[in-house]
């Protein structure tokens, strides 16, 4: 792992790598272990993700599981009882109702592990096979994990935490919810490591949208992209193509043939010749569906 101001990272790639350790993190815990994500299917590492929990539930270790509706609508809710019936708890966030239509489209994409809130893995996986074995169709998806140590894991837990209020409306009062002093992720002259939360409002958005163009304004020789839905609306557009016409190396990883949501490909190619005119260098990933979202500016 590289140090970070306090913090340590380990870049973890596919699914063989990035299950078997997160199944060994989480067999270690010791006091409690918080997993939010998207997409939470049956199969084989479903398996053995609920295996490791029950056995922690076991051992008296709390266990706390939000996971998206819609993003896990093919999980028949048993699977989940198993661990609340071993003492654990579980929650859906935003499931469907007539009364909250407007939540159809507003979810949770996040994919978090935080465990004794000193390790957190966060990245593009869910708990699916898709991500380890593929199917018959689809050899295993292309994906990325980050391993987290240090200040940024609270933030993680404070991550969380919003969440599970708002599907529960039960603060879990975590030590580091009131003290962590990194907890709002702001930009500072101290902070060479920051975390930017998603949110109910559009703020987030907009402080997201903010600091990566503030990033690639920044850029001086190369900027790497990875990401499976590259639409960037006109604003970070423009800056893309100002940092390709002043010099910048600028390389875009994207889905390709085997997109999951072709839709997206299509609008995205739509704009594709302004960019690569400008000397933008866009490429479709095709052995294999790429999740993976990430971007490295100059080394």
């Amino acid at each position: 792992m590289s140090p970070l101001f306090r913090n340590k990272f380990k870049v973890l790639k596919n699914g063989e790598i990035f299950y078997p350790r997160i199944a060994e993190v989480i067999s270690q815990a010791r006091r409690h272990i918080e997993i939010e994500n998207y997409i939470f299917e049956p199969g084989q590492v479903a398996d053995w993700i609920l295996l490791q929990i029950r056995e922690r539930l076991q051992q008296g270790i709390s266990v706390k599981l939000l996971t998206d509706r819609i993003g896990s609508h093919r999980t028949p809710r048993k699977t989940f009882r198993l661990i609340e019936e071993a003492g654990g708890d579980f929650k859906w966030y935003r499931p469907l109702s007539w009364r909250t239509p407007l939540w159809f489209n507003n979810r949770n994409h996040r994919n978090l592990i935080i465990v004794d809130d000193q390790i957190g893995f966060m990245g593009g996986a869910g708990i699916s096979d898709r991500w380890l074995t593929g199917n018959r169709h689809l050899p295993r998806w292309r994906d990325t994990m980050l391993e987290v140590r240090g200040h940024l894991v609270p933030v993680l837990k404070n991550a969380f935490e919003d969440h599970w209020w708002e599907a529960t409306h039960h603060h879990l009062f975590s030590a580091h919810s009131k003290s962590n002093p990194y907890s709002n992720s702001s930009l500072s002259q101290d902070n060479e490591a920051i975390i930017i939360k998603s949110g109910n409002s559009g703020q987030s958005t907009q402080n997201s949208g903010f600091i990566f163009r503030r990033l690639i304004q920044n850029a001086r020789k190369c900027i790497f992209v990875t990401n499976p839905y590259f639409l960037p609306g006109d604003p970070m557009t423009s800056e893309i193509k100002k940092a390709s016409e002043s010099g910048v190396m600028i390389k875009v990883v994207t889905a390709g043939k085997h997109a999951d949501h072709p839709f997206i490909r299509w609008a995205a190619r739509s704009h594709y010749s302004e960019l690569i005119d400008s000397g933008v260098e866009i490429y479709e990933y095709t052995p294999t569906m790429i999740h993976a979202k990430t971007m490295m500016i100059d080394d």
